[in-house]
């Protein structure tokens, strides 16, 4: 199952299938097949973020979700993950840090944080 946010009211549905969701507060349609599809994308290349960062010689922590995520953030959606990184024991919390890491990840089509100072978050989607 998964969850969509109705832009109209803010409010969360739970859906199936890539059919058209109505929502249960406001009654908007709300279509859910874009959202699924970068949920999906971000699902196939986060794994490979990874692996990539392994290969370089960093380890990855994931820092706890945040309540500041709010309703329209991809974090809440389910297309974004921030990773702490560290090399040789050392935790790297500066941008230019994940520098390797955004590149490959903006390869691979994603959306790097780091454009706006915010180095360790990595995204999918528009």
């Amino acid at each position: 199952m998964n969850h969509v946010i109705c832009q109209h009211c803010g409010c969360i549905e739970y859906y199936y299938s890539i059919k058209p969701v109505r929502c249960s507060t406001c009654m908007e349609v709300i279509e859910v097949s874009k959202l699924g599809e970068e949920q999906r994308a971000f699902a196939r290349n986060f794994p490979l973020l990874l692996l990539y960062a392994f290969s370089l010689g960093y380890t990855v922590t994931f820092p706890p979700e945040h309540t500041r995520h709010i309703a329209n953030s991809r974090h809440f959606d389910g297309r974004a993950k921030d990773i702490n990184l560290f090399k040789d024991g050392k935790y790297l919390a500066k941008t230019e840090d994940h520098l390797p890491l955004g590149l490959f990840w903006e390869f691979l089509g994603g959306v790097w944080g780091g454009r706006w100072n915010d180095g360790n978050h990595y995204s999918w989607g528009e």
